[in-house]
């Protein structure tokens, strides 16, 4: 699957928080690497790995990790030029 819409469920902030909070306390490296992971092993739609794209790209950007992953308005989960 090449995208994904999210909709938001209850407690679904709290997970993405905790994902987040994880992708800041691991390296830079391990943080590349999971990017890379990420998009060899593509979206498959199910709702968990949504909260899980939404922490992973917000944490990457922040850290300045490149990655072709995009979170269009909260949404639209993809990956760049796909």
């Amino acid at each position: 699957m090449l995208s994904q819409i999210y909709s938001g469920r209850r407690g679904d902030a709290e997970i993405i928080e905790e994902y987040y909070q994880h992708f800041l306390t691991i390296s830079y490296g391990e943080l590349t690497e999971k990017c890379i992971a990420t998009k060899n092993q593509r979206i498959f739609g199910v709702h968990r790995q949504a909260l899980f794209l939404i922490a992973l790209n917000k944490a990457a950007k922040e850290r300045g990790v490149p990655t072709s992953l995009e979170v269009e308005n909260n949404r639209i989960i993809s990956f760049e030029g796909e």
